[in-house]
């Protein structure tokens, strides 16, 4: 295959499930302050923990140039682009600063959004809703809720060793000692 054509997608979207929660690494592998890259549905998300250790999830892809988040600085709160500086929220992506702009210049940048995703810690690993895809060239804008909470994976317990006792299913050979 000649390295001249342009990459494809590995899925076709119609095969990709939209919607939906997938578990985008273990939990221990994400300590506080510190960002991780990811990749769910083909999509480059930037993982992190803020200052209070909660879990967020953006789009690894600056709105203005889309550079990835996760080569910038992240100081807890905010992640910083590392190519011209913007700085937005870490869990809600709203753009915080330009430093370019000049005081007489009327940008409203708390419309500006780098994608964010709902994202939960749950059961060891951090959790992130993928939503629908937006139409192209649509952006992203104030990010909404997911509309169920992550699954939870079902729990082995210990149960108490049988005894003489109990009657079972499934006895074991002391049952009938």
């Amino acid at each position: 295959m000649p390295d001249d054509l342009p990459l494809q997608s590995q899925t076709p979207d119609a095969l990709m499930l939209f919607g939906f929660w997938y578990r985008a690494l273990p939990a221990n592998q994400l300590r506080r302050g510190q960002l991780a890259k990811t990749m769910l549905l083909e999509q480059p998300l930037v993982i992190g923990r803020d200052q209070q250790g909660q879990p967020f999830a953006l789009r690894d892809a600056c709105p203005h140039r889309g550079m990835p988040l996760s080569f910038g600085h992240f100081d807890g709160q905010q992640i910083e682009c590392s190519y011209h500086g913007w700085r937005f929220d870490a869990r809600s992506g709203q753009c915080q600063l330009i430093p370019s702009l000049v005081p007489d210049q009327t940008l409203k940048i708390d419309r500006i959004y780098a994608g964010s995703y709902p994202c939960e810690e749950r059961d060891d690993f951090i959790w992130v809703f993928i939503p629908d895809p937006s139409p192209a060239g649509a952006g992203f804008s104030k990010p909404a809720p997911a509309p169920t909470p992550a699954p939870e994976i079902p729990k082995f317990v210990r149960k108490n060793q049988f005894t003489r006792s109990r009657k079972t299913s499934n006895p074991s050979p002391t049952d009938f000692a």
